[in-house]
């Protein structure tokens, strides 16, 4: 369980610095190269499969859930509030629609995270067998794509409502006294599979450890460059 409570942790670092990691990048970009055009196009090349898997993730669930796409850029741009990394227009529709294509690209970036380290574990990690070539895709694969899953402000739009009905849902299957149910999917899920949270925890780990280092860096820079 303590892999599990850390990956938690982890994640939630990653929804925190991945709000600001974006212009931290374009602050040290720009430093090294004094062109703010350069520092962004040095930024959309190094994130961009994970920006492609966000603003996918968008367009494929509202086209599975019939709401019409408008216009789609996987461009950075650099707005008030700090760098925002592609969109996907998406027209109005009900909260319950609007909250899973806001959070798709949650759910498509953990896939493909749990997916390539589960398959990585299975065939090598397990036995031994750390190949430098798979273990560096994975590094730069969770680093850019747990940078770029989280939902901005402007993708949350009706998750107030997408909550409150999953709360409600889970009230009504403890009520239910569904435990046993629960219990499977605790022995199933977590304890069956512990060398798996063991590697996923330590993978996590790359990204949180460099944010920490780029705000660190980044406001060495800022404080040397005023």
């Amino acid at each position: 369980m303590i892999y599990l409570l850390l990956i938690i942790l982890e994640l939630i670092a990653l929804l925190l610095f991945s709000m600001i990691i974006p212009s931290l990048l374009v602050q040290i970009f720009y430093y090294f190269t004094r062109s703010h055009k350069v520092a962004i196009w040095l930024l959309s090349i190094i994130v961009l499969p994970g920006t492609l898997v966000h603003e996918m993730a968008h367009m494929l669930t509202a086209g599975v859930t019939l709401v019409n796409v408008g216009e789609v850029s996987l461009w950075p741009e650099i707005k008030e509030q700090g760098v925002k990394l592609g969109h996907v227009e998406i027209q109005k529709t009900d909260f319950f629609r609007r909250a899973l294509i806001g959070f798709a690209p949650v759910f498509f970036g953990m896939g493909i995270l749990v997916g390539g380290i589960s398959l990585a574990n299975n065939y090598y990690f397990q036995n031994g067998q750390y190949p430098i070539w798979l273990v560096l895709v994975l590094f730069y694969l969770v680093v850019v794509i747990g940078n770029t899953m989280f939902s901005s402000r402007k993708d949350l739009e009706g998750t107030l409502g997408f909550v409150v009905l999953f709360i409600a849902i889970g009230g009504a299957l403890y009520l239910l006294d569904f435990e046993q149910f629960f219990n499977v999917l605790k022995t199933n899920l977590v304890e069956n599979h512990l060398g798996f949270y063991q590697n996923f925890a330590l993978f996590l780990a790359v990204p949180v450890i460099g944010d920490i280092l780029v705000y660190v860096f980044s406001k060495l820079l800022v404080k040397k460059m005023y």
